[in-house]
Parts: structure tokens; sequence; C-alpha cells
């Protein structure tokens, strides 16, 4: 039996996994369904992982590999998307790794279908994966899909929006690009794709093991943090109003999250380990996220409650009192460190 002519791309950015390299790409070779494209973007790596890239493409001919000077990952996914050419496309970070099976569950669906499918939805290993249903139409995706990755009514952060978790029919993205930042980078492209769907598929299966970083956004300090999470939000929101998907509701839980990203934005200053970091730098930072994204005018009494339930120094910040925050925040750090009780209070 001949094996169906869909060509599935897969596009991986790679920078510095030399350790988890080749079990990233094993995984997805020796996938049980092969008509695969393998797009492999060197990342201006500085260990072995660019001879790893070559020696695979010299005996795969499925394998494309691309070198580029160090620009993040939303940079390389976006010379991947120039040079795919399959059907549908999936991503996957260098450090990853998928089941067996994965893509010819995908197969195995859009054969059987009547209908073309747009997007199928890939479940992590790690995560909870309570399924109410498994297929959604265009108004079902914004209306009851969407809204976890945009934002929380608990003033909590959302689902993780990654495009990993995603298999795209290339004709819907074929105009998309990733916002080269390095926050965040992926989540407008997730939630643009997942607005211009007409379907969706949620896979029965979990398939993709996600690595934990240990130089994620919630474990180290992130110097573009502030720039990155400002654009992000504001993209989002743009997004939602240019495609009028369900629009008050969902921004309001953007904003939600954008409220919730200043005190992350605060804590992400503490961490920063620099001996040499201008403490008045640090607050004029979190002053600048404050003023950039309206923080005075979102966070209502209503989201303060909401949010201090969780967290009771929202109330604080609501009173104006961030600098208590950021003071306590700073000799919890210090107490870690088994340094002397330090008070943190920059100059206006």
């Amino acid at each position: 039996m001949s094996e169906p002519n869909i060509k599935i791309s897969v596009i991986i950015p790679v920078y510095n996994v030399e350790n988890y390299l080749h079990e990233c790409i094993d995984s997805v070779l020796n996938q049980n369904y092969s008509n695969l494209e393998v797009l492999l973007i060197n990342d201006g790596s500085t260990d072995t992982s660019g001879q790893i890239c070559n020696s695979y493409s010299a005996r795969d001919q499925r394998i494309k590999v691309l070198h580029q000077e160090n620009k993040g990952a939303a940079a390389a996914r976006n010379l991947g998307l120039k040079y795919t050419s399959g059907d549908y496309v999936c991503f996957i970070d260098s450090d990853d790794f998928i089941g067996q099976g994965l893509y010819l569950e995908i197969i195995d669906y859009l054969e059987k279908s009547k209908d073309t499918i747009d997007v199928f939805y890939i479940p992590f290993t790690d995560r909870k994966h309570n399924i109410s249903k498994t297929i959604y139409s265009k108004s079902e995706i914004r209306s009851q899909f969407i809204h976890q990755f945009i934002g929380t009514a608990k003033m909590a952060i959302a689902k993780m929006g990654s495009v990993c978790a995603l298999c795209i029919r290339r004709e819907i993205i074929k105009d998309l690009t990733f916002c080269e930042i390095t926050v965040i980078e992926d989540k407008p492209f997730f939630i643009e794709t997942l607005i211009r769907a007409t379907n969706l598929v949620i896979l029965t299966n979990k398939y993709y093991t996600y690595r934990v970083n240990t130089t994620s956004l919630i474990r180290s300090y992130n110097k573009e943090f502030m720039k990155s999470s400002t654009f992000a939000n504001k993209v989002i929101k743009e997004i939602l109003k240019k495609y009028d998907a369900d629009t008050q509701s969902l921004i309001y839980l953007n904003d939600n999250t954008t409220v919730i990203f200043y005190y992350h934005l605060i804590k992400n200053e503490i961490k920063n380990n620099d001996i040499n970091c201008d403490p008045i730098q640090i607050r004029n930072n979190i002053k600048q996220y404050y003023t950039d994204n309206n923080i005075k005018k979102l966070l209502t009494w209503e989201r303060t409650i909401r949010a201090s339930l969780r967290n009771p120094k929202w109330l604080l910040i609501k009173l104006g009192y961030t600098d208590i925050v950021i003071n306590m925040l700073w000799n919890k750090k210090m107490k870690k460190l088994r340094k002397p009780n330090l008070q943190y209070s920059p100059q206006s």
C-alpha cells in the first residue's frame, strides 16, 4: 500500500543543544509515517549542534539544514517557514522530542475526514489533558477553546500557547511570521493561527514531551522581559480586534494577563544577579511597563480583589506601594542567598 501524498514539514530551531539534539531528531525520523520534510535551523550554535545537523542531513534526504547567526527562536522559525514545502507544518524545540505515531494519527484522521482540517492540537505529556470534545468549529474555537491561552478570570497565568502543540495546514499561515522577540515569542502566532482556523482537532494521545528549561521566564532573569511582553500584549489585542474574535471577552482576558505580567516583571527584575545592576534602572523598567501597558487603568478594584485572593501583594500594588513589594521580594532573594537583609530603596 502506497503512503498518502501528504507531506508534513517539521521546523526545529537549534541552539546549543548537543546533549539533546540526537533524541529530538531521531524521534522525528523514526516515526512510522515517513513523508516528512525536516528543517533544522542552526541559530548560531557555539557547540557541536551545527555539525550534528549537517551529519543528519548527509544521511537522510528528508532533512534540510539552514545556518544563521544567532537571532533567536522566532527568527529561526521564520527562516524555516520561508523554505518549507509541506502541506502541514509542525514545530519542535530542539531539546524536546515526540512519541511514536504522532504523524500517522494526523494522516489517518485526514484520510477519514470529509473536511479539510486546518489545525491539529498535540497534547504535551506533562500537562493535564481533560478532553471535553475533540473537534471544534470556527465559532467554537473562539468561544470555547482559545480563551484558556489568552488569560484567566481568576487572574492567573494563562495556559502556555506553544506552537509546538500545533500541526497547521500551511495554507492558512502562508503570510504569517513570528514576532522576533525573546519572551512568549510564539504566543501571537499561536493565537492568530487558531483564530484563522475554520476547525481544530485535538489528538487523543499525548505525544509531545517538553523538557523543562532551567532558563525559562519563571526560573531566571530575562533582560528583554519588559519590552517583549509589552509588545506581545499589544499585538495579541490587535489580533483580537482585527478578526473581531469575541472581542470584548477575549480582550478582557488578555488585559488580565497584561496585569499579571506586571507582578512577574517585578519578580523578573529582582532576579537580576548582575552585581553592577542599577537599582534605579530596575525601578525604571517596572515603571515603564506600568505606563506602557496602562496598568493604572487596567488594575481595577475588581481585578485587584481577584488577584489578591491568590497573592495579597496586589493590594499593596493597587494602593501605590509597589516599592514595598519590591523590598519584600528583594529581601527574600537576599535571604536565599544567605546575605544580610538589605533594604532596596531606589531613588526617583
